[in-house]
């Protein structure tokens, strides 16, 4: 391919022309010569391309970026790259994004506050009034307070609670119709209008819940012998009635 011009457009007049610095003459010859057409689009390429190799080259490596943000480096460096910094616009918009990510509260190490993951529980342990023999409560921690010994004897004795302003009566009785088994029947005496729920925990896991009438009782049948804790569930306050032998 020849070029229509002789002599021919040089690289600077092509390079000038790409940077929109040449004159009229060239831009006019440059519009109709595909030869020097042709020679534009290599030089264009090369400039893309070295434009990409020294892309930020004077600019210092992030993880200097970061050092000098948390005050890591000497002096004399820190100054030179905050010089650099008030000259680039890539640099100081890197520390932006950095600053925001480090304000950003992580996860994993800042988590949410408990009470916003699982309900707010205030839990009251009910003290026996019908016995005095301290016993480990059925999930291994020790009572504070005296918790049941267990219902023993053919006389079935009702055994009462304190928590607070409720008393809790619980007796066990036979089960009608399946031979070792047995129902606890309870009730709970100074309710206030909210609902409760009764719920009777093996330590194999939950065993079954029930809701609480409006006159306090509440009953739970055909159940195997075994050791109990019993939780008395209204809102946010349970009562617990633990280590309790059936």
């Amino acid at each position: 391919m020849i070029c229509i011009r002789n002599p021919q457009l040089d690289d600077v007049e092509l390079l000038m022309a790409l940077d929109g610095e040449a004159g009229a003459e060239v831009n006019m010859h440059l519009s109709q010569c595909p030869r020097c057409q042709l020679r534009a689009a290599e030089l264009a390429a090369e400039q893309r391309q070295i434009t990409q190799q020294l892309w930020r080259a004077a600019c210092p490596p992030a993880l200097e970026l970061g050092e000098h943000s948390m005050g890591l480096l000497s002096a004399d460096r820190s100054a030179s790259i905050q010089q650099h910094i008030a000259a680039c616009p890539y640099c100081t918009q890197e520390l932006a994004q950095l600053a925001h990510f480090m304000d950003s509260p992580d996860p994993y190490l800042h988590p949410a506050p408990l009470e916003t993951l699982q309900r707010r529980v205030n839990v009251l342990v009910a003290r026996l009034t019908s016995a005095s023999q301290q016993v480990a409560g059925l999930f291994g921690a020790p009572t504070l307070t005296p918790s049941l010994a267990g219902l023993r004897g053919a006389d079935g004795e009702p055994l009462t609670y304190e928590a607070g302003d409720l008393e809790i009566i619980l007796e066990v009785q036979d089960n009608g119709g399946q031979p070792g088994n047995k129902t606890l029947a309870g009730l709970v005496v100074g309710m206030d209008d909210a609902s409760m729920t009764a719920h009777l925990w093996h330590i194999r896991g939950s065993v079954a819940s029930t809701g609480v009438d409006e006159l306090g009782n509440f009953l739970f049948q055909d159940l195997e012998a075994g050791r109990y804790e019993l939780i008395l569930a209204s809102g946010p306050d349970e009562v617990h009635i633990q280590d309790l032998l059936i």
